[in-house]
């Protein structure tokens, strides 16, 4: 096995891939020395022959990689290596929450209540620093819209925190058939105003996050058809289910938060991140007041016990190994390992090195050590071969 190299970067294995993209786990070092484990999005090669692309991409990058919040992905390099266009991300140890649904729908189970409101208004917080952002120069607004505020672009990392990624560059669509083509599955997650191709601005993001809500406090989809026509159809005339129904009468509350949030008009619906964010602290508050990201957490481990016991393993066994490594062999792409057998290792004052697990020296044992088993084993022969005479006798 042959890792890649891209730039000062080290790709370890692949995380995703769809016909667009590709994410790998990788390893490098940044300026001031500290190892990190970064998530690195690339985009296919093809991409970086098209001068309109490559210039849209770096000037996006060159944005979303001042962004920076707790809730949100935070880009920490960009660049084109080797006809590559790629992204270098924080990397969050973690499900997407489309996979913690599909997991849940599996077992038949559904997501408590108050794990719903808490995922909705860290989203809705994160949400709400990018629409805010600005510039640090003139305090000019950037107008950020995510436009891909779907299940499967929310990190949930396995010690409780929620992050946005993978912000959406929209692209205009001129007829409904386009529209289709273009979101198939994700056409639930879009505003009554795409759906009539009027001017968005960032509140069809409080849409989507509406539908989100909707969906994980139902336990099903918002619309029951997989007809995109009808969907589109009921989107643009405002026909969506009631939440009530699927709700305990004591959080009612949520219904309204939910109901505002999809408001065919969007004049009517919440007019920042932020207000839902501090509706939903106030419903915490009031039936949750014991809840904590820790509570979160625990949750999502058990949910994922073998995944997150078995990952954690893997990345302990590299940060390990970057720490604890003697080893000043300079890596080379031709030399080839396993990772069961060895990981790559950032050195900060030089290349990157390659230590295989097999080096590490095993502790040696004193004459003395063998001396005193071999004894234990003899008394224990002599106690059985008495023990068994007596009781024959």
């Amino acid at each position: 096995m042959k890792f890649q190299k891209l730039g000062k970067y080290t790709l370890l294995e692949l995380i995703s891939a769809n016909t667009s993209t590709e994410v790998y786990l990788a390893v490098g070092n940044e300026a001031d020395g500290i190892h990190n484990f970064i998530a690195i999005k690339q985009f296919p090669k093809a991409s970086s022959s098209n001068e309109e692309y490559v210039n849209n991409f770096l000037k996006n990058a060159r944005i979303f990689s001042h962004l920076e919040h707790p809730n949100i992905v935070n880009i920490k390099d960009f660049g084109n290596e080797q006809s590559n266009l790629f992204f270098a991300m924080e990397y969050v140890h973690g499900k997407t929450l489309l996979q913690i649904v599909q997991a849940l729908e599996k077992d038949n189970r559904q997501l408590p209540t108050e794990h719903v409101a808490h995922i909705i208004r860290e989203i809705a917080k994160g949400l709400d620093y990018i629409h805010m952002a600005s510039t640090s120069e003139s305090e000019i607004p950037l107008n950020i819209i995510h436009h891909q505020v779907y299940p499967q672009n929310i990190l949930v990392g396995y010690n409780g925190e929620i992050k946005i990624f993978d912000f959406g560059i929209p692209k205009p669509e001129k007829t409904d058939s386009e529209i289709v083509d273009a979101h198939k599955k994700k056409l639930g997650y879009l505003s009554p105003e795409e759906i009539r191709k009027d001017p968005i601005d960032y509140r069809i993001d409080i849409y989507a996050l509406g539908v989100i809500a909707w969906e994980l406090l139902a336990n099903r989809k918002l619309f029951q058809t997989e007809n995109g026509f009808e969907i589109m159809k009921k989107t643009k005339d405002g026909d969506i289910p009631d939440i009530t129904p699927f709700l305990d009468p004591k959080y009612a509350e949520l219904a309204s938060i939910v109901n505002v949030c999809l408001a065919t008009d969007r004049e009517l619906r919440y007019q920042t991140g932020q207000h839902i964010a501090d509706e939903l602290e106030a419903f915490m508050k009031n039936h949750f007041p014991e809840y904590s990201q820790h509570v979160f957490s625990e949750y999502i481990k058990s949910l994922f016990f073998y995944y997150h016991e078995k990952s954690s393993e893997k990345l302990d066994n590299f940060t390990r190994s970057v720490f604890g490594s003697i080893d000043n062999t300079e890596y080379t792409p031709e030399k080839e390992s396993k990772l069961t057998e060895s990981v790559i290792i950032a050195n900060p004052v030089g290349p990157l090195k390659v230590i295989s697990l097999k080096d590490i020296p095993s502790k040696e044992r004193k004459w003395w050590e063998y001396g005193i088993g071999i004894a234990v084993t003899l008394i224990f022969i002599f106690i059985v071969r008495i023990i068994f005479v007596n009781y024959f006798r």
